[in-house]
């Protein structure tokens, strides 16, 4: 809800690469990672987009986070904001993990979660 605020206050645009569905099924939080081909076609497909940010949230496997973090390495001028949900800690997984930790420690932390960042 902070994010959609400060996009409205900034007047900002908003484009977005979907690294998953979610769903609440009888079994209950369900991540659906998107295929990581469509992922870099969606990453592709900003190549020529001037941002201001880029923000980053659910990461839900290997290989969607590994796209997301070459991304962020190839525009690194670009300040990249850090969203506490990088891992789903319902299906917590240690590799994803490990990325999330990378992304940590090479970027300029902008996000004021940094406690739930740190967390496993």
């Amino acid at each position: 809800m902070q994010t959609l605020q400060l996009i409205r206050l900034t007047n900002s645009m908003v484009f977005v690469a979907v690294t998953c569905l979610t769903a609440m099924t009888e079994h209950g939080f369900e991540v659906i990672p998107v295929d990581p081909t469509t992922f870099a076609q969606q990453l592709n497909s900003l190549k020529d987009v001037p941002f201001s940010a880029i923000k980053l949230g659910l990461l839900p496997n290997v290989e969607v986070a590994d796209l997301a973090l070459d991304y962020v390495k190839a525009h690194a001028e670009i300040p990249v904001v850090l969203d506490p949900v990088l891992v789903c800690k319902e299906s917590h997984d240690v590799e994803v993990s490990a990325l999330r930790d990378e992304l940590i420690k090479v970027l300029p932390l902008c996000d004021h979660h940094y406690a739930k960042l740190t967390r496993s």
